[in-house]
């Protein structure tokens, strides 16, 4: 009986350590997913400002054509 009851003992040791470590992986699970979702909301961002950009940047190409042509045009007169 005294060795049924030590092995039972250990038995629910092991059973304690594993529910911890169990706790343990389910945090850094939480903490992963957190992260995942923070990058996913950054990475939707960092797109937003890419496309943004381009549009700025196709939108001071048409400017500075503009200027040139108005510039080769003023030249004529000169």
């Amino acid at each position: 009986m005294i060795y049924l009851s030590q092995r039972i003992q250990k038995i629910d040791e092991s059973v304690s350590d594993l529910l911890v470590a169990n706790n343990t992986i389910v945090e850094s699970i939480s903490k992963i997913s957190a992260v995942s979702e923070e990058i996913t909301a950054n990475t939707i961002e960092s797109s937003s400002l890419v496309h943004e950009n381009r549009e700025k940047t196709a939108k001071a190409y048409t400017l500075t054509s503009e200027i040139m042509e108005t510039s080769k045009k003023v030249n004529k007169y000169l």
